[in-house]
């Protein structure tokens, strides 16, 4: 019984690593793609794998409980003082400020307009929260291959001022990389409706077929 709740809690561990690791580099790049299309698509994707990222935090938050109740609390406690908090703290940031960006960008992409900022999709406002996540999931990743003792204040301390240490270099080089960006072209909406019409055309020669 102690395998099997374990190993479900380390697999929800490396597969929150795996998703906000796919999150953090899709996001990183989504101010940098061919064209309208290929940029709404893949933000959409990425909204998706973002939800996916967070229901995988919070599940494993929640089930820190029946391994708490079944196993004593002392088990849980490297987790809820060194794992959980270092990918829950960004996780709220990403939520407060990278999602309603990333919305309102989708939004942008299925109006009318024609032209996209491109500044917005590399806002370090956006992008950063996503990357800090990502280091958090690492770190927790880090405590459950190499475990450790208590008390965890050192390690604790450790980890915070790595993760915390990586939010002003994100968010100068995200800065960076925004000041090239400006406004671009897009044709997401003819590809869009050329494709509708297409698939218009489609469904009546299979009509007028049958």
């Amino acid at each position: 019984m102690f395998e099997v709740y374990y190993g479900i809690d380390n697999s929800i561990a490396i597969l929150t690593f795996i998703f906000w690791w796919m999150v953090a580099s899709r996001t990183t790049n989504l101010a940098f793609q061919a064209n309208g299309y290929k940029m709404c698509r893949n933000m959409r994707g990425n909204l998706r794998l973002t939800y996916i990222g967070i229901a995988l935090a919070i599940g494993r938050l929640v089930w820190q409980l029946p391994l708490g109740l079944l196993f004593g609390w002392p088990f849980v406690q490297e987790k809820l003082l060194l794992a959980i908090p270092l990918i829950m703290i960004p996780i709220s940031f990403v939520m407060l400020y990278s999602i309603p960006r990333l919305k309102r960008i989708v939004k942008e992409l299925s109006s009318d307009v024609t032209l996209v900022n491109l500044r917005g999709a590399a806002s370090p406002a956006l992008v950063v929260p996503m990357q800090t996540t990502f280091y958090g999931a690492a770190a927790g990743l880090y405590v459950l291959l190499f475990p450790q003792a208590p008390p965890y204040v050192s390690i604790g301390i450790w980890l915070s001022v790595l993760v915390a240490a990586a939010v002003p270099i994100l968010w100068l080089w995200q800065h960076r990389r925004e000041g090239k960006l400006g406004v671009k072209e897009t044709y997401v909406f003819q590809l869009l409706a050329r494709r509708e019409g297409q698939g218009k055309l489609q469904r009546l020669l299979s009509l007028l077929s049958a």
